[in-house]
């Protein structure tokens, strides 16, 4: 199908569509996925379109009587048809940027506005079908990657402290993101950005300007205002003086609301402290790269794309303009683009990039750093746009974020852990501290980030919002470094050094491997210099040989140049090394030094050594350039294996019950710390198996025995890597089985006065068992449906449910399905019936039953239906026992029945058959 005559009728399909979702049920491989989206994801009433190369010539844009007209007779019809009130160019005419603007094709980028009851699919249909247009996309929403939930700092944590000799803001030690000691409940030392090191080559310069897209900065911040860009070549209020198309953009620009008034958000504001607040100034945080408070710190530009909503604090006024937003930042003078947002995409709906992003990001990486001539006026020769990941926990695809040329940056908590809420995929680029509030038992406020927050305050938040801006930060600390005052520094230059010199990451995450980046972020050894100074060697080296394995200890050691080495080789051989160049072999292990200072122990472990064997060792420091010190050698033979330590846990002989399961715990200790195995003999009923570093025995009983006495011993043996073994023998016995048995307690019948009465009889007082083992109960009555019985805990619980007596019979059943049992009589009557004859009609025999309380005799005498006597008895009754009066002599028909009980006559009638 023609795509264009697609469009078109999906534009009627949808003409009057007013559910949540902007497409329908079509599948068709020419639909485009935003389509099948909910609406929410975009601006309504807004279509954005690209025009093909050479078309923007033709446009002249006007408007008139709330129509706007680009001078393209088909677009202005199809405008006009969608009641468009404006028609406005994506990326605004920038000045003296328009001629590098208009080569890369930004200026074919246009707005259409129009009546937001039209839906988007049918202003992409109409659009579709005219020739000149290259793309039609919607203008889709995008959200923060962090800063939901914000923590305020306690105003006694802002007392400015004595000068210390080094940085002397209150808060510092607070940000354990920049230096983690582990002093911070759940945190864990070195799981930061090892920052204090980088601070002793740089901490920033002003010729390094960082773009803040994103919420607007406080740019009267007591701890931010000194490193807040200002457009010296423009005024406030006054036209556009620097010719950049924008006019008084003195800090930079509000894309919300299209206005130079930037307007003080919480994010924007919490993720530039994070890059640049203040340094050494004695008041609140510490920026990554914000100076030595000698007015030298990196300078941040508010590109605002988020702004507070004055209805809803929670809720963010956002903008259509994010293109235009980055594009300014490299028109600018930023080298570095700083993104802590993502855009809005449905689950399961493969993610699109929009494409005036895209091409705003290829132009910042392009043109930052460099004038409308084209000569590097900036401390970098193009740019570098950095990412956030995003905050939901999965692995799928997230735009702008995955986008190759952008660095992404996923988040870690303060102990290496990947951020319970990060993204991680195989896109992500590398990962920083992003923090975390209280989650799955562990962490706290303090395990958040904390920077500046509006009105000169300073607060926590948490997401990879906040790991992004560290990212930021180093880069600007490399920049300061190696490009100011060296011209034709690159973005790839920097780059590769931000990821070339990441730690280890995997390691702390082995379920994420792969999925985190090359590693953790670390400042310090981003900015190290190369004066091709090797590290100092190593002159303390200590071995402790075992059987399988060394363990090595030394300290690390100094760097003239590099601070310390970063990290350690070692080799290990068979023969000595002799006079070889040991960067010919192969590297046995690594240690990476991390933020460890000269004179700091460090160890290693060499594995899997042969017993009884000679080896040699040479240790040698490396910085992070490939200097290499002179080696340190040791030399030794490992120990003779020694089998491994069995010790049972319990004490005492083994004796079970004929029904009894019982679990024996023995620890195993393995001299050398090999790996073992174990088995046990082959014996039905017993089996090993391993629990931590205990293996336990399991004795089931009646599975070794079946009830009846037993004695005999289970072998254990266990081997190491080695083949040395431990044989331990572990003998049990079992006693014989005994049969239930009832107790000498008499056991009652039971009467029940009336329907639902419950009783409840404890069995344990009527059974027993000399093994002690619980007793299963079965219980029988020879009436069906007279009585409802339960049995729970032990305890029988018998209901009545009619009139009637039965005889219950209950059964106690072992393991082993031995049983004894006893009965009683069940009654069960209505004592407010003073007496019951039955069966009625009766056929021989009539019963008499009476109340619980009656006993002995009682008269029983019959009239006919003439009044005359017929039948006089006494019988005897008793409450289990009803009377019994044989008339089977009696002719048929009907009678008045007397029953006579100490001197009280009771009458009903029966039939004779």
């Amino acid at each position: 199908m023609n795509h264009k005559l697609f469009f078109l009728l999906l534009g009627l399909l949808f003409l009057g569509c007013q559910d949540d979702k902007l497409g329908n049920e079509d599948k068709s491989k020419e639909q485009p996925g935003w389509t099948r989206e909910s609406r929410t994801n975009f601006l309504p009433g807004v279509i954005r379109i690209k025009l093909q190369s050479g078309s923007s010539e033709k446009v002249r844009l006007s408007s008139a009587a709330g129509t706007a007209q680009m001078g393209i007779s088909e677009i202005d019809r199809i405008a006009a048809e969608l009641g468009a009130s404006q028609i406005k160019r994506v990326f605004p005419p920038a000045g003296k940027f328009e001629a590098r603007q208009h080569a890369a094709g930004l200026d074919l980028w246009y707005d259409i506005r129009f009546n937001q009851d039209v839906p988007l699919t049918r202003a992409a249909a109409d659009l579709s079908s005219v020739a000149g247009i290259d793309i039609i996309e919607p203008v889709r929403r995008a959200v923060r990657t962090g800063g939901d939930r914000i923590v305020p700092v306690d105003a006694a944590a802002l007392v400015k402290p004595a000068a210390t000799g080094t940085f002397n803001d209150p808060l510092l030690s607070k940000q354990w993101h920049y230096n983690n000691n582990g002093s911070i409940q759940y945190s864990v030392e070195g799981a930061d950005i090892n920052l204090q090191r980088a601070w002793d080559v740089t901490a920033g310069s002003r010729e390094v300007i960082v773009a803040v897209v994103d919420g607007g900065i406080d740019i009267n911040h007591e701890d931010l205002r000194d490193n807040v860009w200002r457009n010296e070549d423009e005024q406030e209020g006054l036209d556009d003086n620097d010719n950049n198309g924008y006019d008084g953009d003195v800090y930079g620009w509000n894309f919300v609301h299209d206005s130079p008034n930037i307007v003080a958000h919480a994010h924007g504001t919490h993720v530039a402290g994070t890059i640049a607040a203040v340094n050494n100034n004695g008041i609140g945080v510490c920026g990554v790269a914000g100076g030595s408070g000698n007015n030298d710190g990196v300078r941040v530009m508010s590109c605002q794309i988020f702004a507070p909503n004055a209805q809803d604090p929670d809720k963010d006024d956002g903008t259509q303009q994010i293109p235009s937003a980055i594009v300014y930042g490299a028109n600018n003078g930023a080298v570095i683009s700083q993104n802590s947002w993502s855009y809005t995409f449905d689950e399961g709906v493969t993610p699109t990039f929009p494409r005036a992003t895209k091409e705003a990001i290829d132009y910042f990486i392009t043109y930052a750093g460099i004038d409308e001539t084209g000569i590097q006026t900036g401390p970098m020769k193009g740019g570098i746009v950095i990412f956030s990941a995003g905050n939901s926990n999965r692995d799928y695809l997230e735009y702008p974020a995955q986008y190759d040329k952008v660095l992404s940056v996923a988040s870690m908590a303060p102990d290496f852990k990947k951020a319970y809420y990060s993204n991680y995929a195989d896109w992500v680029d590398i990962t920083a501290p992003g923090g975390s509030f209280r989650y799955g038992g562990k962490y706290n406020d303090n395990c958040a980030i904390l920077s500046t927050l509006p009105d000169n305050n300073y607060g926590y938040m948490q997401g990879t919002s906040m790991a992004c801006p560290h990212v930021s930060g180093v880069a600007a600390l490399i920049v300061s470094e190696y490009g100011v005052g060296h011209p034709g520094f690159t973005p790839e230059d920097l780059r590769k050094r931000i990821l070339n010199t990441a730690r280890d990451i995997d390691a702390h995450n082995p379920e994420f491997a792969g999925k985190l980046g090359v590693g953790y972020i670390d400042a310090a050894r981003a900015v190290q210099t190369d004066a091709g100074i090797a590290p100092e060697p190593v002159n303390d080296l200590q071995v402790v040989w075992k059987s399988n394995s060394a363990e090595l200890a030394w300290s690390v050691t100094a760097d003239q140049d590099n601070g310390t080495a970063d990290h350690y080789d070692i080799y290990l051989s068979t023969q000595p090394f002799g006079n070889t160049d040991l960067s010919t072999l192969d590297v046995t292990g690594r240690v990476d030094v991390g933020n460890k200072a000269a004179g700091e122990g460090v160890a290693a472990t060499l594995s899997n050594l042969t017993p009884k064997t000679v080896y040699y060792i040479a240790v040698v420091g490396v910085d992070m350039f490939g200097n290499r010190s002179s080696a340190a050698f040791e030399s030794g033979e490992t120990l003779s294996n020694q089998p491994p330590v069995v010790t049972r846990r319990n004490s005492g002989d083994i004796l079970l019950k004929a029904y009894q399961t019982r679990k024996e715990y023995f620890d195993v200790t393995e001299p050398e710390g090999q790996g073992y195995t174990f088995t046990l003999n082959d014996m039905k009923g017993v089996s090993a198996a391993l629990e931590g570093n205990a293996v336990v025995v399991t004795i089931k009983a009646p599975e070794v025995s079946a009830g009846e006495a037993y004695s005999g011993t289970a072998v254990l043996t266990v081997t190491d890597e080695a083949g040395a073994a431990t044989v331990v023998g572990i003998p049990f016995a079992i006693e014989k089985n005994n049969a239930p048995v009832i107790t000498q307690a008499s056991w009652e019948n039971m009467y029940f006065e009336r329907n639902g009465e419950k009783q409840v009889i404890p069995l344990e007082d009527y059974f027993t068992d000399a093994d002690g083992e619980a007793l299963s109960y079965d219980i029988t009555s020879s009436v069906t449906g007279l009585i409802r019985t339960d049995v729970e805990n032990g305890q029988l619980t018998i209901t009545s449910l009619k009139n009637g007596m039965a005889t219950v019979t209950v059964t106690a059943g072992d393991y082993f399905g031995k049983t004894c049992s006893r009965e009683f009589v069940v009654m069960s009557r209505d004592n407010r019936v003073p007496v019951d004859l039955y069966p009625n009609p009766v056929k021989d025999r009539m019963n008499i039953r009476m109340g619980k309380e009656v006993q002995g005799k009682i008269g029983v005498t019959l009239y006919n239906t003439g009044g005359t006597q017929v039948w006089e008895s006494a019988e005897t009754i008793s409450p289990f026992g009803p009377a019994q009066v044989d008339l089977s002599r009696l002719p048929g028909g009907s009678y008045v029945v007397v029953v006579k009980y100490n001197g009280k006559e009771y009458k009903n009638n029966i039939v004779k058959l």
